[in-house]
């Protein structure tokens, strides 16, 4: 993991930037590359998500494993923290995103989007929406879909012809906002209400 300073420039969800400063430790266990991997709010914990499932979560004092999430039958994308730290969701190719609970690491939803192959998460500030991105259809068009939480029900459906590689909820209000990788400068901002 990253030193402190590197902790320190967090994104949305935890997500941590490579920066200076030498590795202050590695996580034993984990099989295959690293997909992707997020500090908690408060920096104790790594959640990180690997071409072998399970996600794991680790004590960053240790570098132990505290908990795995078992489910998704292929390679995972993506892992990322609600912001509340009682959930973390994470994305596979196997077309699912899947929102655990962090108190007993019970799976508590599994959203589909048919034909989607998801490759990138995050929560709403409070919790109460997630977003996922992915690639739908042999043309491989990228979806943005938007779920309540709580119920699991689709709330939008955005499509785009590139590849969306980030995604981020307005602190302000309903907006979200995405990147894609094969425009220079884009960015897509939808009002969901």
């Amino acid at each position: 993991w990253t030193s402190p300073a590197a902790a320190a420039r967090r994104g949305p969800n935890g997500a941590v930037a490579a920066g200076p400063g030498p590795p202050r430790g590695k996580l034993q266990g984990t099989a295959g590359a690293v997909a992707a991997a997020s500090f908690s709010l408060d920096g104790q914990r790594i959640l990180s998500a690997s071409d072998h499932r399970p996600a794991r979560l680790w004590e960053v004092a240790t570098g132990s494993e505290v908990m795995s999430f078992s489910g998704h039958s292929a390679q995972l994308m993506s892992a990322v923290f609600c912001e509340g730290e009682s959930m973390v969701a994470t994305v596979s190719r196997d077309g699912t995103a899947r929102i655990w609970s962090l108190a007993d690491a019970q799976g508590l939803r599994s959203l589909k989007l048919a034909g989607t192959t998801f490759s990138t998460a995050t929560f709403s500030p409070r919790g109460e929406y997630i977003l996922a991105a992915g690639q739908t259809g042999p043309y491989q068009r990228s979806t943005v879909c938007l779920w309540e939480t709580e119920t699991g029900k689709e709330l939008h459906r955005i499509g785009n012809p590139d590849s969306v590689d980030g995604l981020a909820f307005s602190s302000s209000g309903p907006r979200v906002s995405g990147r894609a990788l094969r425009t220079a400068v884009h960015a897509e901002t939808r009002q969901l209400d």
